[in-house]
């Protein structure tokens, strides 16, 4: 799933924008793969560190 997701944003496809929001996905919310992802193509902020 994770090398469609990568090759999705590759070919500019514009659904993997809507990946917070897409039922098929939510399983995988909370595995560290799919947050770096949504933070790297702008759809989740990226934590900010504690000081």
């Amino acid at each position: 799933m994770f090398e469609w997701l990568e090759h999705a944003w590759a070919t500019h496809d514009s659904g993997v924008t809507t990946l917070l929001v897409d039922p098929f996905l939510r399983a995988y919310k909370d595995d560290p793969r799919f947050i770096a992802f949504a933070q790297k193509i702008g759809v989740m902020p990226k934590a900010k560190a504690n000081p």
